[in-house]
């Protein structure tokens, strides 16, 4: 199958040259990386990449630790505590990630 460099209906047909030029600093960042989704979100946010039981905190942009915990099985952390704004959310081993919390 010929791989093309062209950009349609929001695919990035490009993205296996990316895999193939990353060099090992680049895929360790990668491997730190944390993807919550949604983002932003309500009452919930889902952790992506991330392997066996972590623990979590989550943090305003003032570096105040707000909220800490392990993750449960379905990888998801509840926010609806939380007031609507900006936090970052810190991983054990990972790069920390910011998300937004939206209004209920």
């Amino acid at each position: 199958m010929e791989q093309t460099t062209d950009c349609d209906d929001n695919h990035i047909d490009y993205i296996p040259y990316l895999w193939n030029s990353l060099n090992v600093e680049e895929l360790e960042f990668i491997e730190k990386t944390v993807f919550i989704t949604p983002n932003p979100a309500n009452h919930k946010v889902f952790v992506n990449s991330v392997e066996g039981e972590n623990s979590y905190k989550i943090f305003d942009p003032r570096g105040r630790s707000l909220k800490k915990g392990k993750l449960n099985t379905d990888k998801s952390i509840n926010i609806e505590e939380l007031s609507k704004g900006v936090y970052f959310l810190k991983i054990r081993g990972k790069q920390p990630i910011k998300f937004i919390k939206e209004r209920i």
